[in-house]
């Protein structure tokens, strides 16, 4: 989406931001807009093409209008703590993925990400923040490995 040189990202940047915020994510069973406004995001495209749908729904009315407006934001309470107890569950999950060591590094890349392999099963890919040093000795190949980290 920039140029060849990267020099126009910021003129982007509002465009990314408004892609994350209202894009569907799985973690919490929403998008973030959903969550900020308690309602489903339309693109100005949309709301062009239904503007009659939305004179007709239009209601002038205070007194019915409040109360609306009450129930509407109880309903944006329930669904805050709707995501709530899926963030909540979700987090739960990722725990049981926990994964121990020693682990061996295959390889690192230069944006900080560390690929893995266990005494079993296949490699994986880690944030390399996430790793800790292993300082005990298991076996030879440790005792071989730390020689060679020494030298």
């Amino acid at each position: 989406m920039v140029n060849a040189q990267r020099k126009d990202w910021s003129n982007k940047l509002d465009d990314a931001l408004w892609a994350y915020r209202t894009v569907y994510k799985t973690p919490i069973g929403t998008s973030p807009y959903h969550i900020v406004f308690g309602k489903a995001c339309h693109l100005p495209a949309e709301l062009e093409h239904q503007a009659y749908w939305a004179i007709k729904r239009l209601n002038l009315d205070p007194e019915l209008d409040g109360r609306k407006r009450v129930n509407q934001l109880h309903e944006l309470e329930e669904l805050r703590l709707h995501v709530y107890e899926n963030a909540k569950l979700y987090k739960e999950k990722m725990k049981r993925f926990k994964w121990s060591g020693p682990l061996e590094v295959v390889r690192m890349t230069q944006h900080g990400v560390v690929e893995l392999k266990g005494e079993t099963g296949p490699t994986f890919l880690v944030n390399g923040q996430r790793v800790k040093h292993y300082f005990g000795v298991d076996s030879d190949r440790d005792q071989e490995a730390l020689e060679l980290n020494d030298e």
